[in-house]
């Protein structure tokens, strides 16, 4: 087993960096790969938004395994939950989870009159690949 090694937290322009890789990977997956494979398969832009988005986040997940395990951890879920701070929730945690979904939910359809309006202006607006389902209009 290798030694653990002690890390020390990234300052802000390697996490703005590795933030930026991310985001980058999200927007071409959403931009271009999704819309160039619905034109190809011919199916709906759903299923390939669902297939784009899990393997970039399945890429990010693995390469979190990569940084995991170079950093010396052994390979167990003890080390894995405790590196990752995956702890269990109480009854308050609980209950703030609840308290954001309802704000949440209150949110989406309290404001959900606002999406036209807000469609209509050029920074909100749909990207023109995007089928009309994902529109102000819905399904």
């Amino acid at each position: 087993m290798s030694e653990l090694r002690k890390l020390k937290p990234l300052s802000w322009k390697p996490s703005l960096i590795i933030f930026l890789i991310i985001a980058s990977m999200l927007y071409v997956t959403h931009y271009v790969l999704v819309p160039a494979y619905t034109v190809w398969s011919g199916k709906p832009y759903l299923v390939g938004y669902l297939w784009g988005w899990g393997v970039t986040v399945g890429l990010v997940f693995a390469a979190s395994l990569v940084a995991f395990k170079s950093e010396g951890h052994p390979t167990s879920w003890q080390a894995l939950s405790a590196r990752f701070r995956l702890n269990r929730l109480n009854g308050q945690d609980w209950l703030w989870t609840l308290a954001i979904l309802i704000v949440a939910a209150g949110a989406y359809f309290g404001l959900s009159f606002t999406a036209r309006w807000l469609a209509a202006l050029p920074i909100f607006a749909p990207h023109p690949a995007f089928p009309p389902e994902l529109g102000p209009d819905g399904f």
